[in-house]
């Protein structure tokens, strides 16, 4: 077990999956977890616990970003946020806003304690993450989560975005009616040729906001 310690940006924990202890974080959340929606009292002193942790702060970071460039909605906000949803009306940005808005809300209330270990067969295979929609307190958590990176797209911080906005307290964002465990653009789709070709769609597109909460990260 890693030493609690504070976050360094270049510390090795940021680099790579630490994959046994995240393997022991997720088994051991999964043991004392079972009960359905459970939230799992909170393991110190993990590797895991500080890859979490680390993941949360830069949500925050990035969502503040994203929040205040709608807010200035100059022309440098407008193109990127015409890039990732189509265009730049007025009831568009609105829907985005409330949308980080209350993600903002959501993710200052989150901790280690949020999260959970997925049961199997719960997800499809290769899923980093989960939720459920009426379930607000609880993101799931599957073991390559921990693969991912700590920048760029599918990092860790965005994969928890794109989770967070399927609540329906977000203003949930919506699944594929012809297949239900896939977004309305996942896979095979290209976000940014959905958001020209669909953008009263890609609103609700989780992949589409990830990307766009994403593209506000700095870091090299």
């Amino acid at each position: 077990m890693a030493k609690t310690q504070e976050f360094r940006p270049n510390s090795k924990l940021t680099t790579a999956l630490k994959s046994e202890e995240f393997k022991k974080f997720i088994e051991l959340r999964q043991i004392i977890g079972r009960e359905e929606y459970q939230i799992i009292p909170r393991i110190k002193n993990d590797e895991a616990t500080i890859i979490v942790e680390d993941a949360l702060k830069k949500l925050k970071l990035l969502l503040s970003r994203a929040r205040n460039s709608l807010m200035i909605w100059d022309n440098n906000s407008k193109v990127k946020f015409k890039l990732w949803y189509g265009s730049t009306k007025e009831e568009s940005k609105q829907i985005i806003l409330n949308r980080i808005n209350a993600s903002i809300q959501i993710a200052n209330t989150y901790t280690v304690d949020n999260f959970r270990a997925v049961t199997p067969g719960e997800l499809p295979a290769g899923s980093y993450a989960g939720a459920i929609p009426n379930y607000p307190n609880i993101i799931i958590l599957a073991e390559p989560y921990g693969t991912a990176g700590t920048s760029g797209k599918n990092s860790r911080a965005g994969i928890l975005a794109h989770e967070i906005s399927h609540f329906n307290a977000v203003g949930i964002t919506q699944k594929d009616p012809n297949s239900p465990a896939d977004d309305l653009c996942d896979k095979d789709c290209n976000e940014l040729e959905f958001a020209k070709e669909e953008p009263s769609k890609a609103l609700y597109n989780s992949n589409n906001y990830e990307f766009f909460i994403e593209s506000f990260d700095t870091s090299k």
